[in-house]
């Protein structure tokens, strides 16, 4: 099947995370994800997750059981932590989300099984995987084998050496993406030109240096006496339109070569 490894924008819901089997009470009844952050309506009872809980926020009643919310501008809020199911919830164990695929014809999220033989095992560094959206890896791909509790997910995937990550430098051109592991691998291979801010692959610094606009150069007919230019070589073309060794840049080009065929000669 075609695999997806779960990137930082995407990925699986948490109940395909548990390891084992989730207790019901301990699922949103709005979106049947795990109640992560679980907040309770005063009125009736029900609870939901966080994020379901500030999208229901001014509703006048319980989505579930319609209970109408207090009105009362003095009566506290209606939806309040729900510190007794949080305190449980918290201690659910999950795997890490960066252990996971996406299996594109099961359209599901599933556990990654090193028997198979899928996509991403083996895959060489360099080589293209396809990922969500069209977006590219450049490193080998291998889940994160590690079980964290729900309190725990998000300090661990913040940091997950398998985690899908992009290049520091991606806002000034370098398309890498990556395991979080892997990235220092390629940011010796990938610095920015102190100068000119251009990304510069590893081993191409002595070409850089001969086209790069914010290298000092000066004129090249210093060697002749013109002292008038030594800047960035984007203003080196400025300067050779007034200079006067640019105006007899023929003659002086020629005497170069025969100068060259007499050094030769000898």
């Amino acid at each position: 099947s075609q695999i997806e490894l779960a990137t930082m924008t995407r990925g699986p819901c948490l109940t395909d995370l548990v390891v084992g089997e989730l207790p019901k009470n301990f699922e949103c009844m709005l979106c049947f994800d795990i109640m992560e952050d679980a907040m309770i309506l005063t009125c009736c009872g029900h609870s939901f997750c966080r994020g379901c809980s500030q999208r229901v926020r001014g509703i006048v009643s319980c989505p579930l059981c319609r209970t109408p919310l207090p009105t009362n501008a003095s009566h506290p809020s209606p939806i309040q932590p729900n510190w007794f199911a949080r305190q449980m919830i918290n201690e659910v164990p999950l795997r890490c989300s960066y252990g996971k695929y996406r299996d594109k014809h099961a359209q599901r999220w599933m556990t990654f099984d090193n028997n198979s033989n899928n996509d991403c095992q083996g895959v060489a560094r360099g080589m293209n995987v396809g990922m969500p959206s069209g977006i590219k890896v450049w490193s080998r791909c291998e889940p994160c084998t590690e079980t964290v509790t729900v309190a725990d997910r998000a300090r661990h995937e913040a940091s997950c050496p398998h985690a899908i990550i992009e290049c520091p430098f991606k806002s000034r051109g370098c398309k890498y993406i990556g395991m979080r592991k892997d990235l220092h691998l390629h940011q010796a291979q990938c610095r920015p030109c102190p100068r000119c801010n251009q990304l510069v692959q590893a081993g191409g610094w002595g070409e850089h240096q001969k086209v790069c606009d914010m290298t000092e150069v000066c004129c090249r007919w210093e060697k002749y006496g013109c002292k008038g230019f030594r800047g960035p070589r984007k203003f080196l073309r400025e300067h050779l339109n007034s200079c006067r060794f640019e105006a007899v840049a023929g003659t002086l080009e020629e005497m170069e070569e025969r100068l060259a065929m007499l050094v030769a000669g000898q």
